[in-house]
């Protein structure tokens, strides 16, 4: 209802054209649901773990995400679902059985994976040469001024914000690893179609 108002608007005023209407539909779908449904993440989070390590955790992932893409689920619903059962999952089950070997083994995994794949273009986002590349050059900035949080907050004792600092990034590892597969079993699927 949000997004088509938005979109009448602009469209009305001129402010996008025609043709720049189906990626400001997803764009505009993907702040508002963002925004929707960081309250409860953001509560769940508290619950099962605590402020610290749930801030830290929400900004990372956000702040990397937004130059790297992924994954994405296909419905909005969907995608609300998962991300609180990967919040569960992240909390209650990955941060208990964490130490300083699968730490330190998961960072350098993320952050290559991250510094090679960023960005994922998404097939909703038609992102020009030029765009891929700044935000390829983003994502690494991005991701070096995280990796000197994880750095600084270690250095100080800030455990609880080390974690969530450290489990924002391997879900953006995740995710951005996850779209190649799902656009590789793509490609791969309807390859096998043509030939039948």
């Amino acid at each position: 209802m949000i997004v088509e108002w938005l979109t009448d608007f602009c469209l009305r005023h001129r402010i996008i054209t025609p043709d720049e209407l189906p990626v400001f539909r997803y764009c505009m779908e993907k702040r508002v649901y963002s925004a929707i449904a960081f309250i409860p993440l953001f509560l769940c989070g508290i619950i099962w773990t605590n402020i610290a390590t749930t801030i830290a955790f929400l900004c990372s992932f956000s702040y990397l995400r937004s130059t790297t893409n992924g994954f994405h689920a296909t419905k909005p619903s969907i995608c609300f679902i998962v991300s609180l059962l990967i919040e569960l999952l992240l909390f209650k089950c990955v941060i208990p059985i964490l130490n300083a070997f699968v730490i330190l083994t998961t960072i350098a995994i993320c952050t290559f994976a991250i510094y090679v794949l960023a960005p994922f273009n998404h097939p909703n986002m038609g992102l020009s040469s030029e765009e891929i590349s700044a935000c390829r050059i983003e994502s690494r900035k991005r991701l070096l001024i995280l990796l000197f949080l994880l750095v600084v907050s270690w250095s100080v004792s800030l455990a609880d914000v080390f974690i969530g600092l450290f489990l924002g990034i391997a879900l953006v590892a995740v995710l951005l690893c996850l779209a190649y597969i799902s656009d590789l079993e793509d490609f791969l699927c309807s390859k096998k179609t043509r030939r039948f």
